[in-house]
């Protein structure tokens, strides 16, 4: 349980100092770039490092989940604008999202055996 907790409190360091460079590079645009490829960077690190040599693939998943958590924090209110005034963008992920929900309801019900409107034999 101690270590979920070290875990959690490092996720959490993790993710605000990352929420917090996402801040500075909007605030700054010039430093974009350069963050962009440290993030790159660190994934690549903790992908191969920390996972691959020394096996601790916890500790690799919360800096990668931290580093993640950040973008996504850091660039939300960008990204919620995006989405407000891009109707083209909303409309497709719409149609796209409608016709997976379909083909899958459709193969569950194909799957699921297709009883509903046969008649049984007596």
């Amino acid at each position: 349980m101690l270590r979920h907790l070290k875990n959690l409190d490092e996720l959490i360091l993790y993710a605000s100092i990352s929420c917090g460079i996402a801040f500075i590079s909007r605030l700054f645009p010039a430093f974009f770039f350069p963050i962009t490829f440290l993030r790159i960077g660190i994934f690549g690190y903790c992908l191969y490092i920390i996972a691959g040599a020394e096996k601790n693939k916890e500790l690799a998943a919360t800096l990668g989940g931290a580093l993640f958590l950040g973008m996504i924090g850091g660039n939300w209110d960008y990204l919620e604008v995006y989405l407000r005034y891009n109707q083209e963008l909303i409309s497709r992920v719409m149609t796209v999202t409608t016709i997976i929900s379909l083909i899958i309801l459709g193969l569950f019900l194909y799957f699921k055996g297709g009883s509903y409107g046969k008649t049984s034999k007596r």
